[in-house]
């Protein structure tokens, strides 16, 4: 099963500029998350995908020195992107799981 990021905008406040939350549950336990300023020089998949590696650069695969973000990066896992209601998913997942749809026959 892919592990997925949630990414959502919030809008500014009185006091605070707008932000995107980035979050995902370990092991269905725990949440874990990340706000970033809203990059305004990105567009919003952009700004989205950076809350994403944000939140992966912040955590270290099980007890090592090791960002989650350089493991998957080095092991050739991707992110999935897809728009939602609310912001965006990110699925990471090994790239021989990706399925081209325009090969498909039934």
């Amino acid at each position: 099963m892919a592990q997925c990021i949630l990414t959502r905008f919030i809008p500014c406040t009185a006091s605070k500029g707008s932000r995107i939350k980035a979050e995902w549950s370990v092991g269905g336990f725990s949440k874990q998350s990340v706000t970033i300023p809203y990059p305004h020089e990105l567009s919003s998949g952009e700004g989205h995908l950076k809350a994403a590696c944000m939140l992966l650069k912040a955590n270290n695969r099980y007890n090592d020195e090791q960002s989650l973000f350089d493991y998957y990066a080095e092991a050739g896992y991707k992110l999935i992107q897809s728009e939602t209601e609310k912001g965006y998913v990110f699925s990471i997942d090994y790239c021989h799981n990706i399925i081209d749809l325009a090969k498909v026959e039934f």
